[in-house]
């Protein structure tokens, strides 16, 4: 039996923060794969979410190289506003 994806603390308010900013966001629970897809304009960001203090483990760190080759880097984020700083920043939308 597989038991249930441990989701961060920060995740809540992180989506909630990303859908008033009029993103579309899947969570994923597959394992090296990030916490969330934010979708808008036909823009994907991958994010990670993670507590204060929290680091990716070794596999994280391995799965999400693949994630940055196929030109789609992992974002971790720890607040609302760390989240939407760095899809922004680095969003190539029209």
């Amino acid at each position: 039996m597989r038991l249930a994806a441990k989701r961060d603390a920060t995740e809540a308010g992180i989506i909630a923060a990303l859908q008033l900013a009029g993103w579309s966001v899947i969570r994923l629970s597959d394992t090296g794969a990030p916490d969330l897809l934010a979708i808008r304009h036909g823009v994907v960001r991958p994010i990670e979410c993670k507590s204060p203090g929290g680091e990716l483990t070794p596999a994280q760190r391995k799965a999400f190289v693949r994630w940055e080759v196929a030109g789609l880097p992992v974002v971790v984020a720890r607040t609302p506003e760390e989240a939407l700083a760095a899809i922004t920043n680095n969003r190539r939308e029209r």
